[in-house]
């Protein structure tokens, strides 16, 4: 089967793992330590890589290794390139060259390339024959030095979210994976490049999600999954010619086409309950410097709040503007309980502080223990892996075994009876009790 490849700068790859190529010398020359192969029908070079297949009635010809085409420098790898000749020939009917090639090579894609007749660098339209081993076929109507070249990305991927709520769509698209020079370069920058699937790729779900393209994929229940592409995609790189480290030689086109095959390209999808809002049941404004109450208006308040009841759960908290950085910015997530002896216990973790638990007079500190770990990105604070089960009406925190500073053995379940976010930023203080019953109604379903 051939894949047909008609854009202005084609590559094919196929989503395999290869090995690193060297490049050759810097300018387009004849090595003499490799003499050229004369002759009249088809030719094949001295390294038996390249058979050239010229129209009938053609006259002498040679092939000999040559140098890599300088422009080309940091754009991919030389692979093999070859001085066609005699040079300067034309020809009506185009000339067939096939490069034998192997899956290595083509996994990080490959180019094929002349220099014209003014010196200027020109693409090549080629297939790719897979009836057999792999091989590249192109044509040429001049005689000149023709290039292969290979490694102008690692690999295409999947790239889903980690984790989705049942019934909510799960967003997938395809990545190009980077070697560390190319991140140094800059190909890394997601505005340098954009890719989309050619016309005779497929996607595909599997597991707990359902649909038939990254538009229509969701999570149907709770489980995993799996999103699959496979098929034809089109990578367009889109950078400065001139400028160092650009994406192509250092005059020409100024964006880069790239077509390739990609296989078993896939990622796993978790798919979780949905997470519940959690209205606020109360929320107060305080001067911290005063202690006073102070107006609604003053303090940065809960914008949104949810819970996520996973194994173990999590709070998000969104709030109606921006925290400042430091000390003066943060978020405090606190859980009230009592134990089956009747002790109040309570439980404070943030974002600016560790995580303490208050047992009667005496305290723990749960850095090490207590499973609730906080982070904040994009301005969204979260509070994951929160010990809550619901038993029977009561909603129960599981406090973990520790000790206080006086000794007291603590840890065990504790009824919850009071969630309280407190959210500081300069002098003003928020303190918004969130609703149980909320709470309950997440962990039930």
């Amino acid at each position: 089967m051939a894949t047909v490849v008609r854009l202005k700068w084609m590559f094919l790859a196929v989503a395999m793992v290869a090995a690193a190529c060297g490049g050759g010398s810097a300018t387009p020359s004849v090595d003499s330590t490799n003499p050229a192969t004369t002759s009249q029908g088809n030719v094949v070079s001295p390294d038996g890589m390249l058979t050239v297949v010229p129209p009938d009635g053609s006259g002498a010809i040679t092939v000999a290794a040559a140098g890599s085409i300088e422009e080309f420098d940091g754009f991919g790898e030389s692979l093999r390139s070859y001085e066609l000749g005699p040079d300067g020939s034309t020809f009506d009917t185009p000339v067939e060259l096939r490069f034998q090639v192997n899956a290595d090579e083509l996994s990080r894609g490959v180019l094929v390339a002349t220099r014209s007749a003014d010196g200027s660098i020109e693409p090549l339209d080629f297939t790719v024959d897979t009836s057999g081993s792999p091989v590249v076929v192109a044509t040429i109507d001049h005689f000149t030095v023709v290039e292969l070249r290979w490694d102008f990305y690692r690999d295409i991927t999947v790239n889903a979210p980690a984790s989705v709520a049942v019934g909510d769509s799960v967003p997938a698209e395809l990545q190009v994976g980077y070697t560390p020079e190319q991140i140094t370069a800059g190909y890394s920058a997601r505005e340098l490049f954009s890719i989309r699937e050619g016309v005779d790729g497929a996607w595909s779900a599997s597991g707990s999600i359902s649909g038939t393209e990254p538009t229509r994929f969701y999570c149907a229940s709770l489980g995993s999954g799996t999103v699959s592409y496979s098929g034809l995609v089109i990578v367009e790189y889109v950078g400065s010619a001139t400028s160092a480290g650009g994406f192509g030689p250092a005059r020409g086109v100024e964006s880069w086409t790239v077509q390739g095959a990609v296989q078993n390209a896939d990622a796993s999808v978790a798919c979780v309950k949905p997470a519940t809002e959690v209205p606020p049941e109360d929320v107060k404004c305080r001067d911290t410097a005063m202690g006073d109450d102070a107006e609604l208006g003053e303090c940065t308040v809960t914008e949104k709040v949810f819970f996520d009841a996973g194994d173990p759960g999590a709070f998000e908290v969104l709030t109606n503007e921006p925290l400042q950085p430091g000390p003066q910015g943060r978020v405090v997530l606190s859980l009230f309980g009592l134990t089956p002896e009747g002790e109040l216990v309570a439980i404070e973790c943030g974002t600016e502080q560790d995580c303490v638990g208050f047992f009667g007079a005496g305290f723990v500190n749960f850095t090490a223990l207590f499973p609730i770990e906080s982070s904040v990105a994009e301005a969204v604070w979260r509070f994951s892996r929160v010990p809550l089960t619901v038993e029977g009406i009561n909603i129960v925190l599981e406090v973990p075994a520790g000790e206080t500073v006086t000794g007291d053995p603590v840890g065990g379940p504790a009824v919850l009876t009071e969630a309280t976010l407190y959210i500081s930023n300069g002098e003003f203080e928020s303190i918004t009790r969130l609703s149980l019953d909320a709470i309950r109604e997440a962990l039930s379903k």
